[in-house]
């Protein structure tokens, strides 16, 4: 028995006659006549009463014909499913986004569209976080990825991925303070203005790998703490609540007045742009955002030479860690 045979009963049925259906499968009427009986010997029942009026399913017939719709209702989409194959899957995406920058979002964005080339119906949810609110949210399910300034302390339970390192290069200053007329401008030229920082876990939060503390330099804290946008930090700056540091920005207009960038002599402090996730086995469509992920830092550092985006990203495992 193939698949063709339920294909000839249903025909017959939905025809009421071997000529009509005959017809409609495109075969010689005298070759449907014999499938059908050919089929009817091999289940030892009669699928059909032929009558001059034409063909009627008997009792049995009615039952093998239910089975049969549905036999080919399942043939049909699994055809449909392996021919489409990932491309057509629908799955949802929850990404945090903790760590804010134009060069981060713009890597996010462009891994996200890789996706998208497999699975273009997939749901998107990008959504601001906060640092202390990602591992929570993590293992609560009610998110995929989070995206960090800084990894979670090592655990079996969480992995972290180093996927873009930038070298900031620079302060956000208030216009007009006399700082911002310096040449060249030091790290510690800043130790009596306050410092705009985040909470715990989240750009420059202390301590984590403080770039001061590898300079031995203790800087003024400023009382305001803030986890958002550069906008937001300029802003901050703008007001004379602190300083901030940056990367050079691509359009300096949209920092807003009241502010300015302005370059630093020392060494270019990094920061990075962590991938979170849950250890284990995951979907296949988590599987893809990681694959695209890794595959975007790597050409991202490639195309840099080792170095950062617009600086590059930098080459690190993956490692097990939470907190």
């Amino acid at each position: 028995m193939e698949l063709r045979h339920f294909r000839y009963a249903v025909a017959v049925a939905e025809a009421g006659s071997f000529t009509r259906a005959a017809a409609t499968l495109h075969i010689a009427q005298q070759a449907l006549s014999q499938q059908i009986a050919d089929l009817e010997r091999e289940l030892q029942v009669r699928l059909f009463d032929r009558t001059r009026r034409g063909v009627s399913p008997t009792v049995a017939g009615i039952a093998f014909l239910e089975a049969a719709r549905q036999t080919l209702a399942d043939s049909d989409r699994a055809i449909s499913v392996a021919r489409s194959g990932p491309s057509r899957q629908v799955g949802h995406l929850a990404i945090g986004l903790a760590a804010a920058h134009q060069l981060f979002e713009r890597f996010l964005i462009e891994a996200l569209a890789r996706v998208r080339e497999s699975y273009p119906d997939v749901e998107i949810d990008v959504q601001r976080i906060e640092p202390t609110s990602g591992l929570f949210r993590l293992r609560r399910d009610t998110l995929d990825f989070a995206f960090t300034h800084a990894p979670p302390e090592e655990d079996a339970d969480i992995v972290s991925e180093l996927v873009v390192e930038v070298g900031q290069s620079g302060v956000l200053l208030p216009a007009g303070h006399p700082l911002s007329a310096k040449t060249p401008l030091w790290l510690r030229d800043l130790s009596d203005l306050p410092l705009l920082t985040a909470p715990p876990g989240s750009r420059w939060s202390l301590p984590h790998g403080s770039p001061f503390q590898q300079r031995s330099l203790v800087p003024r804290l400023s009382p305001i703490l803030l986890s958002g946008s550069v906008q937001l930090e300029a802003a901050a700056v703008a007001r004379g609540w602190g300083w901030a540091l940056a990367i050079a920005p691509d359009r300096p207009e949209l920092l807003g007045p009241g502010v300015v960038f302005r370059p630093l002599a020392d060494a270019p402090i990094p920061l990075g742009f962590w991938l979170v996730y849950r250890a284990g086995p995951q979907p296949l469509l988590r599987r893809g955002f990681v694959k695209a992920c890794r595959e975007l830092s790597l050409a991202l550092r490639n195309r840099t030479n080792g170095g950062a985006m617009d600086g590059g990203p930098s080459n690190h495992e993956p490692r097990a860690s939470s907190a």
